[in-house]
Formats: C-alpha cells, structure tokens, sequence
C-alpha cells in the first residue's frame, strides 16, 4: 500500500501553476512585433495626351510643368510629383492613408482644371495595413486607364 504525502497537492498547484503562466505568456506575445511593414500612401499617376498630336502634353508645350497644382478638395494633404518617365511627363499622386473617397482637382493651367475622384480602401494582412487607391476617375471629362502602363490617361 502507498503512502500518500503531503507533497502531491504542492507539485499538482505547481503544475497548475506552470500551464497558467505558460497561457498567459503566450497571449502576451505579440505575433507582429518586429515585423517590418512596408505601408505607402496610396498612389495613382496620370498621363496629360494631346488629342490632335497624340504626344504629351507637356512635351507638346500645351501646359507648364512648374504650374501643375494637385488640391484635395476637402482641403486635406495630398502629395504630387511632375516625373519624366522617358516617354513624357506623369503625375504621381499620393494621397493619405485612410479610407474612403477623395475627390482632388488638378491645375495645369489658369484656366485648364480637372475634376478627380479616388476610391481609397484599406487592405489588411496579418500584421500589416496597406492602402489602395481604385476607382479613380475623372469627373468633367473623360478618361481612360492604360493597361499597358497602368495610368490614368487624360486627352486633352
């Protein structure tokens, strides 16, 4: 016959003991701590085409790259950079990181204003946040998406 002994409920409340503090260290660990998320503003470009010539814009003389003005209409931040991709002038348009929809006007001139509107929605991973610009489109004039390089392409 076995002896029982006093010890039995220590080591049973030390056993316990061990789960619980093991569970709670678990639930502690944050599973996205040090996970590097490379989280950009949401970004569209635009292209400005002249509807007789066919060519750029800009590269045509129609408009001055240093009057290019992009405004969020509601008068948040929006970045814009004038770029030359080779073949002509694009527009890069940044916007903020939150979702819902912008409407933005473009100035290339006194006189020559355009109406956009952006569709900003938000993507989540596991540990990351990123978001995308859609739908984006123009408003008083039409405009076209260039599958081929993937802008936002302007006749004017």
């Amino acid at each position: 016959m076995r002896r029982k002994t006093k010890l039995k409920p220590i080591f049973t409340l030390f056993a316990l003991l061990h789960v619980c503090v093991w569970m709670v260290s678990c639930s502690i660990i944050d599973p996205c701590d040090g996970v590097a998320c490379s989280t950009g503003p949401p970004r569209f470009d635009v292209v400005f085409v002249d509807k007789v010539s066919g060519k750029d814009a800009f590269e045509e003389g129609r408009f001055n790259p240093g009057a290019v003005r992009v405004i969020q209409d509601n008068g948040g931040h929006v970045y814009s950079k004038l770029m030359d991709n080779g073949d002509g002038k694009v527009l890069a348009i940044s916007l903020l990181s939150k979702a819902g929809e912008v409407r933005l006007t473009v100035s290339l001139d006194e006189t020559t204003k355009i109406s956009l509107k952006a569709n900003v929605r938000e993507g989540k991973a596991k540990c990351c946040t990123n978001y995308f610009a859609e739908e984006i489109a123009t408003l008083d004039i039409p405009s076209e998406w260039d599958k081929k390089t993937g802008y936002l392409k302007i006749v004017l």
